[in-house]
């Protein structure tokens, strides 16, 4: 295909109205002169076209026989050319007068499924097969996988053979495999004997010569080829392999398959359900260049055609999504995390080579960030395989083998990639360790993770820093957190899952209000459901047995809504007092959560709404002391009526304020004013140039980071100085003459 065709095709994506008769378009076309081809297929009653077996993209009826790429800015087009006869002879694009001829025998479609069902574009039959444990996957459970593939790193294809070891949970003479469809099966044996198999779009029936009794073990040897699909970045979760280049011009490849499934690039029982007790993955590929799998390097080998075979053990269960083949030209080295009890954890890096400086710089936070995840979340819990931290394409929790993305010199940010550290390992506790049974209960690894990397950032930055985090997340009204289950679904927009995910779980910390028990509940989950797959159910019940609370109300308001619960005040003044009225709005009717607001000035403590009005006197209060704890704590909307908006100040009255402040361990902070704003900043205290908001006399507060200001005046009332409430401590400064 010319170049300049090939945004046609990959750059626009759209809706599509339906369409009666769309099978005649159905197929394959080439082009000699392009030397590509498109093929043409259906999604629902959709109509989509791919190049080359990339993305498809849907298409839109103009006219008789014309289907417009209907978010194209140039006016992309397809127009389909009929025979004499009336059928299709072939096709021709907007770009260009080169007519695809429509090939014979190439109609099936299965090679076009996109594999990214969600609410919004809707549930195949082919979403089904992938996402739902049917009697032909539930009646065994895999125990083993031997992985043996060949990379053709010119041509980019694939192939080998995975020997799959298995348990009989029921009697079964037919079982499921999975393989993407525009893969090649070659042959399926069974005790050295070919079994026969059909196909259904990704699913591989295959068929045994008796029945297999219930209890009986055995394997069978699938051999195959392919060139697999790369990563689609404009959709989440839409993996492949990438095959890149370093900067020295050198291969760099990654497989990449979290969403779509490892059934993209290798043969395996691809449901979330069913991981093998242990792995062996060889891996053979010209010599030149380093390969880095999962698990333990047992050996390296030369192998006949100037082939080099690596060959890694892991010997713990192990997501078949997180099974990775990395190539490039990386360096190794070694070192060790000495635990108190004399244990011993092995760690191993890697990197491309040009960037060990940067490696080195970040991996030198290793050790801290482990021992911090030990103490919150347990031992590490794969420890016989150690713990290998690398260098990659894209970042991804590959057990054994995390990966960081790429650490090239123009993009390296120390800060952007220690949180993508943090995160990805959180994912050997939170996703690893423990793993979802169904990508609809997603939130259990994304949450917990994203929950982990800001503990961590607590402890490498401030609580501060953790505040201005919680308090920066904004959110739309978005799909609920629970996806849609037995359909692998994909979430179009998978940052709510993440971040409410982990609003979700800080605000159960702060509503436990009790970090022995938070962290205790933690380490109780690692340890319950240690190496299994779980459902958010599991997860759910457990902590409500561990805590003898039920919060199930809880995990419905945040998982199964969208809206945030509102917590609704009406503040009204007394001559010695204030009184509260409140109650919550949430979409779940039993919501019954205790949040923190003040009961004395500056003082939190819980109140206990529900969805009924209650009643409240609090003494020594004005309407403006009152506040709701924020998003630092409690993941809410706050809706309050009865207290005025402060008048701001301005000229005199906010310059009184402006000085030099320090605290009695000589940290200095500076507050000045502009524009009738009162500003901050403290280069002792790493805070940079802030707003500081009006809330009433003497007070202000940086809402950014849910600290208040109040100033102090002397008996004559000039301003001597501040205090700063934070969420854990208040600090006295002093202004300096």
């Amino acid at each position: 295909m010319p170049k300049y065709l090939f945004p046609v095709f990959f750059l626009f994506f759209c809706t599509i109205t339906a369409f009666t008769q769309p099978n005649e378009y159905l197929g394959t076309y080439a082009s000699k002169s392009a030397g590509h081809t498109i093929r043409v297929g259906l999604f629902n009653t959709r109509l989509r076209c791919a190049v080359d077996g990339s993305r498809a993209h849907f298409l839109a009826p103009v006219t008789t026989d014309r289907f417009a790429i209907a978010d194209s800015t140039t006016g992309a087009a397809l127009q389909f050319v009929r025979a004499a006869d009336g059928s299709i002879r072939g096709l021709q694009t907007s770009a260009d007068t080169t007519l695809w001829i429509k090939q014979t025998g190439l109609t099936d479609d299965a090679s076009l499924i996109t594999r990214y069902g969600n609410r919004d574009n809707g549930f195949s039959y082919s979403d089904t097969l992938r996402g739902m444990l049917t009697p032909l996957r539930s009646c065994y459970d895999v125990t083993f996988y031997h992985l043996n593939v060949r990379i053709d790193t010119g041509a980019h294809t694939v192939g080998g053979y995975v020997l799959m070891r298995y348990k009989a949970v029921t009697t079964f003479n037919r079982l499921q495999i999975d393989l993407f469809a525009n893969m090649t099966i070659e042959k399926i044996l069974f005790e050295e004997k070919p079994l026969t198999y059909t196909r259904a779009y990704d699913a591989v029936y295959v068929q045994f010569p008796q029945n297999v009794n219930h209890g009986d073990t055995g394997s069978i040897t699938v051999f195959y080829h392919g060139k697999p699909q790369v990563p689609d970045s404009s959709i989440p979760m839409t993996g492949g392999i990438f095959w890149k280049h370093d900067e020295n011009g050198l291969l760099w490849m990654e497989t990449v398959c979290q969403g779509s499934g490892a059934s993209l690039w290798w043969p395996n029982k691809d449901h979330l359900s069913d991981e093998p007790d242990s792995m062996h993955i060889s891996v053979t590929l010209p010599a030149g260049l380093p390969e880095v799998s999962n698990g333990r390097l047992l050996s390296k080998q030369t192998v006949a055609g100037n082939q080099v075979q690596y060959n890694w053990a892991v010997s713990y269960p192990i997501n078949n999504y997180n099974v990775v083949v990395n190539i490039g030209d990386y360096v190794g080295w070694t070192d060790t995390l000495q635990h108190s009890d004399g244990t011993v954890l092995p760690l191993q890096f890697y990197c491309l080579r040009q960037h060990r400086k940067n490696a080195e710089q970040l991996f030198g936070y290793v050790k801290p960030m482990l021992r911090f995840y030990e103490k919150a979340f347990g031992p590490y819990p794969f420890a016989r395989d150690g713990f290998t931290l690398m260098e990659s394409v894209y970042p991804m929790e590959h057990q054994g083998a995390v990966s960081v993305g790429a650490l090239e010199t123009k993009h390296f940010n120390p800060h952007e990639h220690i949180e993508a550290m943090w995160h990805e390992t959180a994912h050997e506790w939170w996703g690893n360790n423990i793993s979802v049974k169904d990508f609809a209960d997603f939130w259990v690894h994304e949450g917990f993770a994203d929950f982990a990397a800001v503990l961590m950032s607590a402890q490498h930055y401030s609580p501060t820093f953790t505040a201005i985090y919680y308090r920066q997340q904004k959110f739309g009204r978005k799909e609920p957190v629970t996806g849609v289950r037995d359909v692998n679904h994909f979430f179009y927009d998978l940052d709510h899952i993440y971040t409410r995910g982990n609003l979700m779980l800080n605000t159960l910390r702060h509503v436990i209000n009790n970090d022995s028990s938070w962290f205790n509940l933690m380490r109780g989950l690692q340890t319950q459901f240690r190496y299994q797959t779980v459902t958010a159910d599991d997860i759910i019940r457990y902590i409500n047995n561990a805590t003898h609370t039920d919060y199930t109300y809880f995990f419905n308001e945040y998982l199964l809504h969208t809206d945030l619960p509102e917590l609704q005040v009406q503040v009204t003044a007394q001559p010695n007092g204030i009184t509260l009225h409140y109650r919550w709005q949430a979409e779940e009717p039993s919501f019954h959560m205790p949040v923190q607001v003040t009961l004395a000035p500056h003082q939190y403590d819980f109140i206990y709404p529900d969805s009924s009005w209650q009643t409240r006197f609090v003494p020594g209060m004005q309407p403006d002391d009152f506040h709701v704890k924020g998003q630092e704590r409690f993941f809410i909307n706050a809706r309050i009526s009865g207290v005025a908006a402060p008048q701001p100040l301005a000229g005199d009255a906010l310059q009184q304020y402006a000085g030099k402040y320090v605290t009695d361990k000589q940290k200095m902070f500076q507050f000045s004013t502009k524009n009738n704003r009162l500003l901050l900043e403290s280069k002792d205290g790493g805070i940079p140039l802030s707003e500081l908001g009006y809330r009433k006399k003497d007070v202000f507060d940086w809402d950014y980071a849910a600290i208040e200001w109040a100033f102090i005046r002397d008996a004559n009332g000039a301003v001597t100085g501040v205090t700063a409430y934070t969420d854990t401590e208040t600090a006295t400064l002093k202004k300096l003459p």
